[in-house]
């Protein structure tokens, strides 16, 4: 008599079932998680109508219907999850499922004998763990699977953003809308070493607004995001912080994405000048000096062999006294505060000065000849 019962008042409810979808679409419907998908509403309530018959069918018979719920619940899983409902959403959506199922068993309506709806309140609870199980397990596959789908996205056009040619107005209004950014906007760009990737991106991503990318180059990486700072702004703090422990170049700021190519070129050419143990933050203007030197050397003109030579023929004191000086002025842009630190007589430092240009053609006085002296002699 219980099972008899139970069955009729199940083909009663599938009979009634437009009337729990009502319900379901009331309560649903305003929910602005919804309102913003593509999902229309008569979508959404054609979809809610089969699953109310899959669960009343489960209901009368788990064994027989047991697969149709599963499917269905897979289903509906990978599609919310393409459409971009939130995991909470989906989850108070399938509990109002089952409350309305709940609610219409008690009501007298159908004359259910309370007893008779406890006793199959465990075939309830099994429609709700296994439906919500499969829901679970297929929306975080195609989330996966989205997100895989996403990445490889991402990484395509970020090869063609930083490939050897540079991409067109076109290309980069193309690349801009495929990474949600926005093409105009004002970026910062860091390079890495590429084993340093996958720990920058993880530290850098709480510091910063908006999305963050990152791109491997050889065996460095680049990554870069939307920054509001002025262009002559250095890292913040908290930039600063998050690749305090690994060696790292900034780029000047890019105005635009056109200008994210060049930040790249430079940002790699500074992480290379980094010597093996230096870590943190530096940027052109910290390591131009050394840069300088090293392609000038690359092509056979390096300024510190050029001064050594033109002071091969003053003897090793005297060499290295006009060379010091040199150092210290370079350094204080003084020559009172030169004379103080070598202890000697200001005409002292201006005579050693005198003949330091006079033998090497480079006077560290004359702001060209400052920028060859710091090469040659301040470079490391």
């Amino acid at each position: 008599m219980s099972e008899q019962t139970w069955a009729g008042v199940l083909e009663e409810l599938l009979l009634d079932v437009d009337s729990l979808v009502d319900q379901f679409m009331q309560i649903l419907a305003p929910d602005p998680a919804y309102g913003k998908s593509s999902i229309s509403l008569s979508e959404l309530r054609a979809v809610d109508r089969e699953i109310f018959v899959a669960l009343i069918q489960f209901l009368g018979d788990p064994v027989a219907n047991r697969e149709q719920l599963r499917a269905l619940a897979a289903d509906l899983g990978t599609r919310r999850a393409i459409d971009g409902i939130p995991l909470d959403t989906l989850v108070a959506a399938i509990r109002l499922d089952f409350s309305i199922i709940w609610s219409a068993l008690s009501n007298p309506k159908y004359g259910l004998p309370p007893e008779i709806q406890v006793v199959h309140g465990q075939r309830v609870w099994e429609a709700v763990e296994i439906y919500t199980a499969q829901v679970h397990m297929h929306y975080s596959e195609a989330l996966r699977a989205q997100d895989l789908l996403d990445r490889e996205t991402v990484l395509r056009n970020l090869a063609l953003l930083f490939g050897d040619s540079a991409p067109g107005q076109a290309d980069l209004a193309r690349i801009a809308g495929t990474l949600r950014i926005s093409e105009h906007a004002n970026f910062r760009l860091v390079a890495v070493n590429r084993t340093d990737l996958p720990t920058t991106l993880q530290r850098l991503a709480p510091r910063v607004h908006g999305r963050i990318f990152g791109l491997e180059l050889a065996h460095q990486a680049v990554v870069f995001w939307e920054t509001m700072a002025p262009v002559w702004q250095d890292l913040g703090a908290e930039e600063s912080l998050a690749v305090s422990t690994v060696p790292c170049a900034v780029a000047p700021i890019a105005r635009g994405m056109s200008e994210l190519g060049d930040a790249a070129v430079v940002a790699r050419e500074v992480l290379s000048d980094l010597p093996v143990g230096l870590v943190g933050a530096y940027t052109p203007i910290d390591r131009w000096r050394t840069i300088a030197h090293h392609r000038m050397a690359l092509v056979g003109c390096d300024p510190r062999t050029m001064i050594e030579r033109r002071l091969e023929q003053v003897p090793a004191a005297d060499r290295d006294r006009l060379i010091q000086t040199a150092r210290v002025y370079l350094r204080t842009g003084s020559l009172s505060v030169t004379a103080e630190q070598e202890y000697c007589h200001r005409n002292t430092v201006i005579n050693r000065l005198d003949s330091f240009a006079k033998l090497t053609g480079v006077d560290v006085r004359q702001p060209s000849g400052a920028a060859l002296g710091l090469l040659a002699l301040e470079s490391t």
